[in-house]
C-alpha cells in the first residue's frame, strides 16, 4: 500500500465530512453522523500544502459544523477547540480573499454561545460583538476580490 499524498488526505476528509452531513441532516442520526465526523477530523484538521490553500475557507466551514455536533453531543470542550480552528481557518482564507468575512459571524456566534453556556460570560460578549461586526459588514477585516 502507498502512502496517502495530500490530495487524497483532503478528499478523505471531504468525503467522511460529507457522509456524516448526510446522517446529522437529512436522517437526523447524530450517532452515526459523530462516527464519520471523527474519521474527517484529523484530515480536517491537517495544514495542507500551497496546493490546496484555497479549500481552506471550506474546511473551516466545516470544522465549525463538526463543532456544533460535538457540542450537541456534550463534547463541549472538544466542540470549543474544533470550533476555534474552524474559525481560525476561515478568517485566514478571507485575509487571502477566497471567502467572504460575512462568513465569520456563524463561527463567532456560535463560540459566543458555546462560551456563555460554559459560564464565560466576559468572553461571550466580546465574541457576540465579533459575530455582529461581520454580520453587518462592518468588520476590521478587508475584503478582496
Amino acid at each position: 500500500m502507498r502512502p496517502e499524498c495530500p490530495q487524497t488526505d483532503h478528499h478523505l476528509g471531504q468525503l467522511h465530512f460529507l457522509i456524516g452531513s448526510v446522517h446529522a441532516i437529512h436522517k437526523g442520526d447524530n450517532e452515526e453522523a459523530m462516527r464519520w465526523y471523527e474519521k474527517a477530523l484529523p484530515r480536517l484538521k491537517k495544514t495542507y500544502p500551497a496546493s490546496l490553500m484555497d479549500e481552506r475557507g471550506m474546511t473551516g466551514e466545516q470544522l465549525v459544523s463538526v463543532g456544533v455536533l460535538l457540542w450537541e453531543t456534550g463534547r463541549r470542550d472538544e466542540a470549543v477547540v474544533v470550533t476555534e480552528k474552524g474559525t481560525d481557518r476561515m478568517l485566514a482564507a478571507v485575509a487571502a480573499g477566497t471567502l467572504e468575512d460575512t462568513t465569520l459571524a456563524v463561527p463567532y456566534q456560535n463560540l459566543a454561545i458555546m462560551q456563555r453556556k460554559l459560564g464565560n460570560l466576559k468572553k461571550a460578549e466580546s465574541l457576540a460583538d465579533r459575530a455582529a461586526r461581520f454580520e453587518s459588514g462592518d468588520s476590521d477585516t478587508t475584503k478582496r476580490r
